[in-house]
This record gives C-alpha cells, structure tokens and sequence, in this order.
C-alpha cells in the first residue's frame, strides 16, 4: 500500500498539469479513503487554513509532505470514527467543536481509552530477571577522586601572539605530552607537576584535586578519563579540554557497589510497563496505518498546485452542492 501511494505522489509531478487543465475539483470530491473513512477537497482545504497562506504552496510541492499529510488526517478520521462508535462523543471536551478540532480531540480520546484498557501483565518476575542478567546496568560506581593537571591554549597565545591557532594547539598538546612524561616517571610527584604545569586559576587552593563538588561543568572527557584508571597512580593519556588539553591521577577509587532489586524493582517495573504499553499503541496504530488506501490519482496529483495561487487555493468552509464523490464534477 504505502509503495503504491509512495510512486502515486512522485507520479503527480506529472499528474499535476494535466490536472489543472481539467475542470476544477468541487469541495466534496473524495481524494483517499480508507478504513470507511474519507478526504475530501473540503477537509483538506480546511486543514490547510492552519497554514499561512504564502506557506501553502512550498509545503504541497512536496511528494513526502503530501503524503505525510493525507496519511495522518486519514489516521485521525479512523481514530474518531472509533470513538464515535464507543460514543465517546459525548465527552464534554467534544461538545460544540467543528472538525478538524473535533476529529482531533476524538482521535485523542479513542488512543486514551484504548491505552486505558490493557490488560497489563505482572512484570516482577521479568524484573528481576533483568536484573540479574544485566547488574552492571545497575551498579552505581564508587567515589573516585583525581588530581588534574590543566594546559592553556589561552596561556600560550597570551604569551606568543604570533603564533595561529593550529601552532597554539600543537604547543598545549606538546606542554601537556610532557607533564604527562614526567608523571609516568613519578607519579608520586604529580602535586609537584600540578605546581609546575598546570595553568588552573585554582591550583593553589586544589592542587588540582577534582571531586565531584568541584569537577568542570561541561567536561565530558572527564569521565572517559575516569573509566580509563583503574587503580590509585595511574596515569591518564593526555585529553582535550575546554579552552586545552588535561592529563589525570587517579588519587583514590571506591569500590563499585551493585544495588540490591529492591532499590530498582519499581523504576525497572515501571520500564518495562511502558515499554509494553508503548508497543501495544504503537501495534495498534500500524495495523490502522496498513489497511489498503484507494486514492483518486488526479485529485491526489492536484494537490501539489491547488495551493500555488488565490486563485487556486480554495477557501475554507466552502459550500457543499452535493455529497462525496470520487471523480472531478
């Protein structure tokens, strides 16, 4: 179905003169139908009074936008066809409205009752076994505290104007490469190398020690660098940085600890409740979707230019002379 329609919109590049050479469409004549529902000229310009006027035309020289267009009104017609059917239809939110609001607020209520009524099996038991297949999804890793050694590409431009941006870089990177060095050789010494190397505003005060009250906002090589450690007095490769490069001591690690199911049991419940209801609406949804559309190729090939001009686009709440129909009048 949806490849028919797919090569009926692309056809409509061609359709389209032709179209417009013949009598104009009235109002009431079909262009899709599907599910017992319709579109007809009428509806569509309808809808379309929601979009500015020098809008229209740019958004139907689209096949892809047309049909995006059709098959969510169609889906909507199905939906509130449904509800009135369920004689949701008297819901004070209804009454009084016009399509295409009245369509939407039915489509919307029918998807709120059919969510309402799933039966939603007991999830507990494939709970925990997703947890105990997957703990590492639920470990909460141990405090880690590094010290930090920061290199400014900043610093070096303040104090060698003339060099360009990629030689400022190649010199930071080469500064940090060289802390790193010596830290390798003795880790021990790595306050020292802070002292020495890094251009933090706050050394003095930290001595490059980061923890998670005073961690950069906005590091993301930050936890790359602490997945990298593994013990106390390694040492990081060297990482770019905001505004620099950084290398990284691992000072101390606390053990990674497993939560137990029972700090996990409702949020993973409430997962993987969602998850089914989501499938369940998705389901129903595509089944709706799939059904077989009949679709009038001339009135589908004239919507990509009913809209180019005044003259062409047609007003809404234009008068009805007679019911649907699926030809051109």
């Amino acid at each position: 179905m949806r490849f028919t329609f797919l090569v009926l919109l692309v056809c409509s590049a061609i359709i389209a003169p032709i179209a417009s050479a013949q009598t104009p469409f009235q109002p009431q004549t079909v262009v899709v139908s599907r599910g017992g529902v319709h579109l007809t000229f009428q509806d569509i310009d309808d809808y379309m009074q929601r979009i500015p006027a020098d809008k229209r035309a740019g958004m139907m020289d689209s096949p892809k936008r047309i049909e995006a267009l059709l098959l969510n009104m169609l889906l909507t017609r199905e939906l509130a066809k449904q509800a009135v059917e369920m004689k949701l239809d008297s819901d004070p939110q209804v009454v009084g409205k016009v399509d295409p609001e009245r369509a939407q607020i039915l489509s919307r209520l029918r998807l709120e009752k059919f969510v309402k009524d799933i039966k939603v099996p007991d999830f507990e038991p494939l709970a925990k076994e997703e947890y105990l297949g997957h703990k590492d999804r639920y470990t909460v890793r141990g405090a880690r505290t590094v010290q930090r050694i920061f290199v400014s590409s900043k610093e070096i431009h303040a104090n060698s104007k003339d060099l360009d941006k990629k030689e400022v870089e190649r010199r930071a990177w080469e500064r940090a490469s060289q802390a790193r060095g010596e830290a390798l050789a003795a880790p021990d010494q790595f306050e020292a190398l802070v002292a020495k190397y890094s251009d933090d505003p706050d050394k003095a005060q930290t001595h490059g020690v980061l923890v998670d009250t005073n961690a950069p906002n906005g590091d993301k090589r930050l936890a790359e660098a602490l997945q990298s450690m593994q013990k106390p007095g390694d040492i990081s490769t060297v990482y770019p940085a905001p505004g620099g490069y950084q290398v990284f001591k691992l000072v101390s690690a606390a053990p990674d600890v497993v939560q137990p199911f029972s700090a996990v049991r409702e949020n993973l419940v409430a997962t993987l409740k969602e998850n089914y209801i989501d499938t369940q609406r998705r389901d129903f949804v595509d089944q709706l979707s799939s059904a077989k559309i009949d679709a009038n190729p001339e009135a589908v090939a004239s919507l990509r230019i009913r809209y180019d001009s005044p003259a062409t686009s047609a007003p809404a709440n234009t008068p009805a002379a007679a019911p649907p129909t699926h030809g051109a009048n």
